[in-house]
């Protein structure tokens, strides 16, 4: 995921495809062709910027203190939840990558419509047997990308703006010390 802060004030959320590229036999979908050329998703920035969030998540894990905010109390449950966010991104990653049989499809004719959706069976030795339904979508908001990340991490206003609030489902959270002794804040979502 990339939050751009934008010249006129707002943010540009964009999440990332990423796919090998080979010649035009792959080509890319149009929203992500400005980041593949400006070297956002595959540049020496980006993998930078991976290597020091595994850094950031490394130094997490081994803190010796944590600060709880009532759901992450020991630090075996802290280790648990870091290698389930890692095989979530992982399964996420794999699941959005794009391959020779797999098409997205947008839901609309619409060009302002942005939400793909794809299919796959999955065949995964241990895992549930069954249809993998992902979809993507890519939106602008109004905001700073520290704006953003405030909003996301108020309780209150993210539900004012994202639709699983009213589904019913729960949210645990924990904070996590950046290297830059900021807090990132992680989510974990469940119906």
């Amino acid at each position: 995921c990339i939050i751009q802060d934008a010249p006129n004030g707002y943010s540009r959320v964009v999440w990332v495809e990423h796919m090998e590229v080979v010649g035009e036999e792959k080509p890319l979908q149009p929203v992500f062709k400005d980041h593949v050329a400006g070297g956002a998703a595959f540049g020496a920035t980006r993998w930078v910027s991976v290597l020091q969030r595994q850094c950031e998540r490394l130094a997490s894990e081994l803190a010796r203190s944590i600060a709880d905010q009532g759901v992450i109390r020991t630090p075996e449950a802290r280790t648990n939840m870091m290698k389930l966010s890692q095989r979530m991104i992982t399964a996420f990653c794999a699941n959005i990558s794009a391959s020779g049989s797999q098409s997205w499809t947008a839901l609309s004719d619409s060009t302002d419509d942005t939400v793909r959706i794809t299919t796959r069976k999955n065949t995964e030795p241990g895992q549930p047997s069954g249809v993998i339904l992902t979809a993507v979508s890519t939106s602008w908001l109004p905001f700073s990308h520290q704006q953003v990340f405030e909003l996301l991490a108020d309780e209150q206003q993210r539900c004012q703006v994202l639709r699983f609030c009213q589904t019913g489902a729960h949210f645990m959270r924990w904070h996590i010390l950046q290297m830059d002794h900021t807090q990132g804040i992680a989510f974990l979502f469940f119906a």
